[in-house]
C-alpha cells in the first residue's frame, strides 16, 4: 500500500549510502543477487539486458549504481533468512542474521 511504498522510496532516497550491501530477488531464478552500492540516488536513465533474450531496453528513474557481486539459490538459505527476505518487496532493509548468511554464501 501508498505507506509502504512510501518508505520503501524513502530508503531508497536517503537512508542507502555508497558502499551499503544491496539485495534484489530475480523471482523467475529464485535467486537474490548481491551487491555494493557504488553512487548516490539521481535521476537517470539505465539500459537493461534481458538475460535469456540478450534484447536490450531503456527505462528513467531514480537510480544508484550497484556493483553486482553473486547470487544467492534462495533455497540453499535457512527458513528463517527465507522468511526474513521478503521477495514482495523491492527494497527493504536486511537483517544482520540474514545479512550474513547471504554474504557467506556468495562467497
Amino acid at each position: 500500500a501508498l505507506p509502504n511504498i512510501v518508505g520503501m522510496l524513502k530508503r531508497f532516497s536517503w537512508e542507502v549510502r555508497v558502499g551499503d550491501d544491496m539485495v534484489t530477488y530475480d523471482p523467475q531464478r529464485r535467486q537474490y543477487h548481491i551487491g555494493v552500492v557504488k553512487s548516490d540516488a539521481s535521476d537517470g536513465a539505465v539500459i537493461w539486458v534481458d538475460p535469456d533474450s540478450g534484447e536490450e531496453y531503456e527505462e528513467t528513474g531514480y537510480i544508484r549504481r550497484v556493483d553486482w557481486v553473486g547470487a544467492v539459490d534462495r533455497d540453499a538459505l535457512s527458513e528463517g533468512v527465507r522468511n526474513a527476505l521478503n521477495p514482495q518487496l523491492s527494497h527493504f532493509r536486511v537483517g544482520e542474521v540474514a545479512a550474513a548468511e547471504v554474504r557467506g554464501l556468495c562467497g
